[in-house]
C-alpha cells in the first residue's frame, strides 16, 4: 500500500510568521486543535506533540529539509490529525488558517487596525509594496510607495495576555473547545 494512502496519526509542523510567542504563554499557546509553540522550546516539548525524534537528529537528517523548516521562523504551528498523507495537507492547512484567523480576532479592540499582525503560515502573507509614479504637466513628480500586508508581528506578551484576560478571548477559547456549556435557552 502506498504511503499516500496509509491511515495514520500525524503531527504537522508548520513554521508560523508574523507571531511571536513570549514568557507570558510560557511560550506556547493553544486555540483549539491548534497549538503554537516557539520553535526554540520545541526540542523540549517534541514527546507531548508526538515527535518521536529529537530535534537535533532530525535538523541533521533528511538533507536538512527539516532543519530549514525548523529555523524558518520563531514560532511553529502544531496539529495532529488523522487519516492518510494524500489529505493530511488539505486538513492542516485549513486548520491551521482558521484558527490563526481566530488568533487574529484577539486584536480587536487591543490595537488600530494599522498595527494588526496577521499570523499565517510562513509564505501565505507576504508584505507586498505597491509603487507609483505620478508625473505633472509641469514637470514635477511624486512616487507614492505603500506597503500591504502585515507590518508587525502579534506578540503574545504581557500586555496582550492581561488585556485578554479583561475581555472576551480567553472564554471564546473555552467555548470552541467545548470547556464551556452554553445554556439551551441562549
Amino acid at each position: 500500500m502506498s504511503i499516500l494512502r496509509q491511515h495514520e496519526k500525524w503531527t504537522v509542523v508548520a513554521p508560523i510568521d508574523h507571531l511571536v510567542l513570549g514568557d507570558a504563554t510560557n511560550y506556547e499557546f493553544r486555540i483549539d486543535r491548534v497549538t503554537l509553540v516557539a520553535t526554540e522550546k520545541l526540542p523540549g516539548r517534541r514527546r507531548r506533540f508526538g515527535i518521536p525524534w529529537r530535534v537535533s537528529r532530525m535538523k541533521s537528517e533528511k538533507h536538512g529539509v527539516f532543519e530549514r523548516i525548523l529555523d524558518l521562523s520563531p514560532t511553529v504551528g502544531i496539529v495532529r490529525v488523522t487519516g492518510n498523507a494524500k489529505d493530511l495537507e488539505r486538513d492542516a492547512t485549513a486548520m491551521l488558517r482558521d484558527e490563526l484567523a481566530i488568533l487574529a480576532a484577539s486584536q480587536l479592540g487591543y490595537t488600530k487596525r494599522s498595527h494588526v499582525g496577521v499570523p499565517a503560515i510562513l509564505g501565505e502573507k507576504p508584505v507586498t509594496k505597491h509603487s507609483l509614479l505620478g508625473i505633472a504637466n509641469n514637470k514635477t513628480w511624486t512616487q507614492p510607495n505603500r506597503a500591504y500586508g502585515p507590518l508587525l508581528p502579534l506578540h503574545l506578551d504581557k500586555q496582550w495576555h492581561k488585556f485578554q484576560q479583561q475581555l472576551f478571548f480567553y472564554d471564546l477559547l473555552k467555548l470552541l473547545r467545548g470547556e464551556t456549556k452554553i445554556a439551551k435557552s441562549w
